[in-house]
């Protein structure tokens, strides 16, 4: 953001003389619409005009608006066509295309007395700034004048919007500048005819998400400035975000409507340079976000934004044609609008968050425990923060792991398969009757070739950089997986962590890992997650959105069956459990036989293969048949499977026992 001063002079004659016409878009607004209109009412700015335009309200909202503006000025859609149908119903009446400004203000808004006249002063009245075409108040909470709300916005380089606001930060004079920023809500905006004309409408299709994103982001690409005032304020209800529009129905999340818009802006709006190596990266980072998502079962997001990306890809034709509109503007370059971004790798605010925990955390030792000794202070920061302190291990613990996977050498030995050179050869290979990959055979080709060569495409084209990251990263995926089951299952999250380190820690972990056995390690990653999504498909209390939780069961058990079919007999070990002990019967073994289908589906030609020869599908060549070894969970000799692993089994053996 860019900061400035404005001239406090009085305002000029030719400010004062430019007509504004504020477009007032109402729905569903009885409890709030009147404090609105007296906020208008009470301008000083002496060329205002107020045309309503009401998105199908049912709860009187029109008669007040008649009351007080007369049928003239209100128009009514009898639908809800959102913020961008609303201003293209009025700027089609000649008031508006014979304003020099239109002011677009939501039904929850109020605005200060001398908002307009303010506003005007942002777009005319500074020294030295030329063409400015957006401008923005600085937006209060509607209870609380003492919260900010919003004081402008900026996104990342992939057009996730971003607030330089805090929570419930309190305004103390700290934005008491002219920003120029990238874009202003559309809760007050004032746009000037110049900018309205040769940018173009609103996205109707965003639905009122964050369409005021993609439009400023065009009135700059076509050389207009954007600017918050903070002579200007507005108080703001959000009466949609509350919930108080009584037939407001929120189909999907906020992290879905963020990732269309971003998406669909980007296409519109980045130049072709600039998208032919930004679309690369946003596709990496979209990839792995997803997996991180499913790895931490978070499933209804990974949804959400693979539902923004079908959904951008549905609308691809309109995008392109509203980019040839845009773009055919265009006189700025993309590098003079990065300075109004913030970075891609912004600090999250999750590791805020945990930055604060921490702080109180210290307080509390301050207050609480600095006479004691050292030892029992270090013992009650553990026991405070068991997963701060697990994570802080395992991230130490993981490197020294790893330490030999960083470099470009090509690994080898042990039980590792060789990946090929090209990632086309996966591709290739997932068709052939043969294969020399990492599965082989002459069985059909596992879906896990696709896999193997989508992630080799992730990881820059290069099969070696994925093996690695496959090799190094299971392991962690697995403690993850164990984590998250426990904590849900005991609700204990000390008890969760030391579960995830004993899981981590085990024989049999550590022998795959050394031996460098992906597809073990992929099964021990799967376990977790399958073993307590059954859990969860028979307990008392039914899970939320049962046919997405049965689909998410069985996209897992499909990635463990396509690396590894015997993988069905531990897990089939889990239903029989469960079936017989479970308090839910009925509804699990329906979870579990959706989860079933869709797995089969999922991993076709693995189910076929087995179907076809069981005996090679579900027995193995490796492990042993020495007692002392199965009792230690060891399956053969090598790093972490001596004597001490035995750790795991008898103390699982003594819990039971008492």
């Amino acid at each position: 953001m860019a900061t400035t001063t404005v001239d406090r002079s009085p305002a000029a004659d030719h400010v004062r003389s430019s007509s504004v016409l504020v477009v007032l878009v109402t729905r569903d607004a009885v409890g709030w619409l009147r404090g609105c209109l007296e906020s208008l009412a009470a301008q000083t700015h002496p060329r205002l005009g107020v045309i309503a335009v009401d998105n199908g309200s049912t709860d009187g909202t029109l008669e007040i608006l008649r009351r007080a503006l007369g049928d003239g000025r209100v128009v009514a859609l009898g639908e809800n066509r959102g913020v961008a149908g609303a201003l293209t119903a009025a700027t089609q009446l000649p008031p508006a295309q014979s304003a020099d400004y239109l002011l677009l203000v939501h039904d929850d808004a109020a605005l200060a007395p001398d908002a307009v006249e303010r506003l005007l002063e942002g777009a005319e009245g500074i020294k030295g700034v030329e063409r400015v075409g957006i401008v923005g108040p600085k937006i209060v909470d509607w209870d609380e004048p003492r919260v900010l709300r919003e004081v402008g916005r900026s996104t990342d380089r992939f057009g996730h919007p971003y607030t330089p606001l805090q929570d419930g930060e309190l305004d103390q004079g700290q934005y008491d500048r002219v920003l120029e920023v990238l874009f202003v809500p559309s809760a007050v905006m004032l746009v000037s005819r110049g900018a309205w004309q040769r940018t173009g409408p609103f996205d109707e299709r965003f639905e009122g998400h964050h369409d005021d994103l993609d439009f400023c982001w065009r009135a700059r690409l076509a050389g207009f400035r954007v600017l918050m005032t903070p002579l200007a304020t507005a108080r703001h209800r959000d009466a949609t975000a509350r919930g108080e529009r009584g037939q407001e129905q929120r189909s999907r999340s906020t992290r879905y409507y963020a990732e269309r818009a971003a998406l669909a802006s980007m296409l519109k709006d980045y130049g072709v340079l600039t998208l032919l190596w930004l679309l690369p990266a946003y596709t990496v980072l979209g990839v792995a976000r997803i997996l991180f998502l499913a790895v931490s079962r978070r499933f209804e997001d990974a949804f959400d934004l693979l539902a923004a990306w079908g959904w951008n890809i549905l609308h691809l034709p309109g995008t392109l044609r509203r980019r040839i509109r845009a773009q055919s503007v265009r006189s700025v370059a993309d590098r003079k609008i990065r300075p109004f971004m913030a970075s891609t790798f912004r600090l999250p605010r999750w590791f805020e968050r945990a930055e604060e925990i921490l702080d109180e955390g210290l307080e509390e030792l301050e207050d609480e425990e600095l006479g004691r000794p050292l030892p029992r202070r270090a013992a009650g920061v553990a026991a405070g923060h068991p997963v701060l302190l697990g994570s802080i291990l395992a991230i130490g613990l993981g490197a020294l792991a790893v330490r030999h996977l960083v470099g470009p050498e090509v690994l080898s030995g042990g039980a590792l398969a060789s990946f090929p050179a090209d990632l086309g050869d996966f591709f290739a290979e997932l068709g052939s009757g043969v294969r020399t990959t990492v599965l082989g055979g002459v069985q059909p080709g596992s879906p896990a070739l696709a896999g193997l060569g989508a992630g080799s495409w992730v990881a820059f084209g290069s099969t070696s950089l994925a093996q690695k990251i496959l090799l190094g990263a299971m392991p962690a995926l697995a403690g993850v997986a164990m984590y998250r089951a426990m904590a849900r299952q005991t609700g204990s999250p000390p008890s969760a962590v030391v579960a995830a380190a004993v899981y981590v820690l085990s024989a049999i972990m550590l022998w795959a890992f050394s031996e460098g056995r992906l597809s073990l390690l992929i099964v021990l990653a799967i376990l977790p997650l399958a073993s307590d999504r059954i859990d969860a498909a028979f307990a008392r209390r039914a899970p939320e959105r049962p046919f997405r939780f049965g689909v998410g069961l069985g996209v897992a058990l499909s990635i463990g069956a396509a690396f590894a079919p015997a993988v069905v007999l531990p897990i089939g070990a889990f239903a029989v459990a469960n079936l017989v002990g479970g308090r839910r019967r009925g509804r699990g073994s329906a979870l579990v036989a959706l989860a079933v289908v869709v797995a089969t589906l999922l991993a076709f030609p693995v189910v076929l293969a087995a179907a076809g020869e069981p005996a090679s599908a579900f027995t193995s060549s490796i492990g042993t048949a020495d007692a002392w070894f199965l009792l230690r969970l060891a399956p053969g000799s090598g790093p972490g499977t001596w004597a001490v692993a035995a750790f795991l089994p008898l103390a699982a053996i003594v819990c039971f026992a008492g």
